[in-house]
């Protein structure tokens, strides 16, 4: 790890100055220390960007002398918090174009002040995050159309700059508008104000000497200013908001969040040795990534039994399926079939949480979050970063080929959802035995969930004998079901039986049928008009 040192602060005349000497190109190129890992159904997007430790924070705006602002004192006390306790740090940056020179792109660092940032989107009132959302969308989505240059990053210094100067009985639901109005012209007023540069936007909200720039390559700087004063006109805000307003859909009512599929751009840890304890939950990920390595060994032998049934004890009940599930790869690893089919009928009814509920009348916190998550099955979905794709030779095909599942986009980074290979163990083991409505109810389940991921897919298509339910998942997860390799030759193959591919016809002649009489209604209507 690299530690840079700002403690000589008093030396330098400005955080600008101080941040110039944070050059390191002499040193290593950091050009390749930023990646973008992209959206696929198995894992969100995410940037991965190298951050290098420094020994303390600069003078930061809100911490100086005299300092007054809207914003509540548990706000700045929360802000304060941060400042004691997660690390100053410093991440790859370019410089703006009007400093840059040949060569030097991604060698310089800058100065991040994420935690704060991140802190107080966190504390966002409803109406503040409604305002928050608008102004991105009108900047990102409107006056992209016709000027470029602005990020969402000024988006967001905007809004904070707002919770500084609004008070707080302004943040009202019916001044939603008026507010977006105000962020607005607190943004023209910002690319207003004299700068030295034509690159220059607005001053960053907690480094007081420290310039936010337009994006390269942007448009001149007054035509973005007129492009805005045009947009502040009633009519073209209003009519914005319309569209804003057609395009917002309900939200769902539960929250996604699975962290753990997010863990291949971490390292590994060594799990510490506490008898008669059980896991932290934030261990879970190692003890589960080193029981699918052990397991996936081919050479391994029953001396690594009690080692595996010591750690399958320590799995909390947040973890309880997956847990479960690997238990019975245990028992089928050694050929113990007997012990591995009485495991599946235990966990036959078993359910697992799919997210937290949230609603109107259901408050949601980070808090309360946390503690759904810790009292109910919901770590079952996991991402590994591997150098090989441990293959469980002992489970028959086509299990074997998907679980794990490499993630599409990604190198040597697979996905295992614990909860469909359990059931898919279930399926294959107890066979004639399993109870058909049983069965019938978990594929049922899997069509009808919109944020069914692969391996729930090809559980419904390699053991699911209704064509009609089959003909009906392909067509409404038509998306995931070509993302990924495995479950597309599964659709491939599906579909090669006459009859499966008649009843797809037909369904698709259904949905054309409906779509035209959709659109006879509708010129009907405007007839009428």
């Amino acid at each position: 790890m690299v530690r840079l040192s700002i403690a000589t602060m008093q030396q330098w005349d400005s955080v600008s100055e101080c941040l110039n000497v944070l050059t390191y190109e002499w040193i290593f190129s950091l050009t390749k220390n930023y990646f973008l890992l992209i959206h696929c159904s198995l894992r969100p997007a995410v940037d991965k960007v190298d951050a290098f430790l420094c020994c303390c924070y600069p003078q930061l705006r809100i911490f100086e002398p005299g300092y007054t602002s809207q914003l509540s004192h548990d706000v700045l006390k929360g802000l304060d918090d941060i400042r004691q306790s997660f690390p100053c740090h410093v991440v790859p940056a370019e410089l703006p174009a009007c400093q840059s020179q040949a060569g030097s792109s991604g060698s310089h660092l800058r100065l991040s002040t994420t935690f704060f940032e991140r802190y107080l989107l966190q504390n966002l009132t409803t109406v503040q995050g409604q305002v928050y959302v608008t102004l991105k969308y009108l900047v990102k989505r409107v006056l992209s159309i016709k000027v470029s240059g602005l990020k969402s990053y000024h988006v967001k210094t905007i809004i904070f700059y707002m919770l500084e100067e609004v008070p707080k009985e302004d943040w009202k639901p019916e001044a939603v508008r008026q507010l977006a109005q105000q962020g607005l012209q607190r943004l023209l007023d910002c690319l207003r104000e004299r700068r030295e540069s034509e690159n220059e936007c607005m001053k960053h909200f907690f480094l007081t000497d420290t310039i936010v720039y337009l994006k390269r390559n942007h448009s001149e700087k007054h035509l973005i200013e007129e492009a805005i004063q045009d947009f502040l006109l009633d009519q073209h805000l209003d009519a914005a908001l319309h569209q804003l307003i057609c395009q917002l859909k309900p939200c769902s009512s539960l929250l996604h969040f699975h962290p753990n599929i997010l863990h291949p751009i971490l390292s590994n840890n060594t799990l510490p040795d506490r008898p008669n304890c059980l896991l932290e939950d934030y261990e879970v990920y190692d003890a589960v990534s080193k029981l699918l390595l052990v397991l996936s060994d081919a050479e391994c032998n029953k001396d690594v039994l009690e080692p595996c049934w010591c750690m399958l004890r320590k799995f909390p009940k947040c973890a309880r399926t997956t847990s479960h599930c690997l238990t019975v790869l245990t028992y089928m690893k050694f050929g113990m079939i007997e012990e591995a089919k009485a495991a599946v009928r235990e966990s036959l009814h078993w359910t697992v949480s799919k997210g937290v509920p949230c609603s109107d009348d259901i408050e949601v916190s980070p808090e309360s979050i946390l503690t759904q998550l810790l009292s109910t099955d919901s770590v079952y979905k996991f991402g590994f970063r591997l150098d090989r794709r441990p293959t469980l030779h002992f489970l028959p095909e086509p299990v074997r080929q998907w679980f794990p599942v490499g993630i599409s986009y990604y190198m040597h980074q697979y996905y295992v959802n614990f909860h469909a290979l359990l059931r898919c163990l279930t399926l294959q083991l107890l066979g004639h035995e399993m109870d058909k409505d049983t069965a019938l109810e978990w594929f049922r389940e899997v069509a009808d969930c919109a944020e069914s991921d692969a391996q729930e897919l090809l559980m419904v298509l390699k053991f699911c004998t209704d064509g009609e339910l089959l003909v009906e998942l392909i067509h409404k997860h038509r998306v995931g079901v070509c993302e990924q390799q495995e479950t597309l030759l599964e659709a491939v193959k599906m579909f090669s039986h006459s009859e499966l591919r008649r009843v797809s016809i037909l369904k698709t002649m259904g949905h054309v049928q409906a779509d035209l009489q959709l659109e006879r209604v509708g010129t009907w209507i405007s007839d009428q008009e």
